[in-house]
């Protein structure tokens, strides 16, 4: 905010997608951008891309983060994409089916991840097996 009350832009940051597109999320000083046609890391501070992957198969919704993962729905949700959330370099850490629908965005708890389908709601059990 200025003086005069008026809000400032720190940085901005050029994003070419599709009309519908999930929102950024942010962890650890970084912005995560997992839409369209890119996976994205950002400074938070200051706006500059930390890596690129070009992904072509994302979709609308946003994506999560839990114990330093990155979750994020592929193929309009029938497939969700582990990614290690760092600024270091780009790291997929797996892919699995879900049958999810890609316009509603998952959400995880206890280590589980619900996702919905088209005439449910499925729960994935992620914890470790005891």
């Amino acid at each position: 905010m200025q003086a005069d009350g008026k809000p400032k832009a720190a940085w901005s940051h050029y994003w070419v997608t599709r009309r519908y597109t999930g929102s950024p999320i942010i962890h650890e000083g970084n912005v995560y951008l997992c839409c369209g046609e890119k996976h994205q890391c950002l400074d938070l501070v200051t706006g500059k891309e930390k890596w690129a992957v070009n992904e072509i198969n994302s979709t609308i919704t946003s994506p999560l983060i839990a114990d330093g993962k990155l979750l994020v729905y592929e193929n309009n949700g029938t497939h969700v994409r582990m990614l290690k959330a760092t600024n270091a370099a780009y790291q997929d850490l797996g892919r699995a089916k879900t049958d999810a629908m890609g316009c509603s965005s998952p959400a995880i708890a206890n280590g589980r991840l619900l996702v919905r389908q088209k005439d449910k709601l499925v729960c994935f059990d992620l914890r470790p097996a005891n």
